[in-house]
């Protein structure tokens, strides 16, 4: 088995090998499962409700996903909006998903 995450080879923005030097700056001294590092490891139960957005083909879906069922499961009201096809941070580039972005975070925000 790979050590490789998946979609390490899709995510246009991210590679998995600099993101883990990153990782290693971000969390200093700090172990990377401290939850001030990674909220995969913290109490989210006080957050208010979240809507997330992540690219079908970001290095991170993965641990996004988890992320989310960790909301969940710490009683948040969380919706998660996968871009099919798309990559991290796509709803910040001038593209028409970025359009789409916006119409669903007024959608979520009239709610």
């Amino acid at each position: 088995m790979s050590n490789t995450p998946y979609n390490s080879e899709e995510d246009a923005t991210l590679g998995d090998i600099g993101l883990r030097e990153i990782g290693k700056t971000w969390a200093g001294d700090w172990d990377t499962q401290d939850y001030r590092v990674s909220p995969l490891f913290g109490d989210n139960s006080n957050l208010p409700d979240t809507l997330i957005f992540v690219g079908g083909e970001e290095l991170f879906y993965d641990d996004i996903n988890k992320f989310v069922d960790k909301l969940k499961k710490d009683g948040v009201n969380a919706k998660l909006s996968v871009g099919e096809g798309m990559f991290h941070i796509y709803p910040v580039f001038p593209i028409s998903e970025s359009n789409q972005v916006v119409g669903e975070i007024q959608e979520y925000l009239n709610e």
